[in-house]
């Protein structure tokens, strides 16, 4: 399956967890497409000074891979510079926050995985 860029939406989420100003998050797959191994695989975009709040992951875990941009990342309680290349991993019961701190936009793709048993 092909999936071209002109056809993705991002979808515009105001405040997410919390967080400051407006995110863009740009689905790669549909829920399905995991066959119960995840539910989130997106490109994200946050405008300079925007976040997404601090949130916990009890039942999965989430990955960052850091493709444009400067961001000061919260993970369980420690804080972190990412930039460009940079893989920010949030394992089941810690939580994590992302703010971008550049004058350019933060751009990452985002994976929400669920542990097969």
């Amino acid at each position: 399956m092909i999936k071209r860029r002109a056809n993705l939406v991002a979808k515009e989420i105001s405040e997410m967890r919390d967080g400051k100003g407006t995110v863009f998050a740009t689905g790669l797959m549909e829920l399905a497409e995991f066959h119960g191994a995840g539910r989130i695989f997106s490109h994200m975009r946050l405008p300079a000074g925007c976040s997404i709040g601090l949130h916990p992951h009890m039942e999965e875990f989430e990955t960052y891979y850091i493709i444009k941009g400067t961001a000061k990342y919260l993970d369980d309680g420690l804080e972190v510079i990412l930039t460009a290349g940079d893989v920010a991993y949030n394992p089941m019961g810690e939580a994590h926050a992302i703010e971008n701190i550049g004058e350019d936009d933060l751009e990452f793709i985002a994976y929400i995985g669920i542990p097969v048993q």
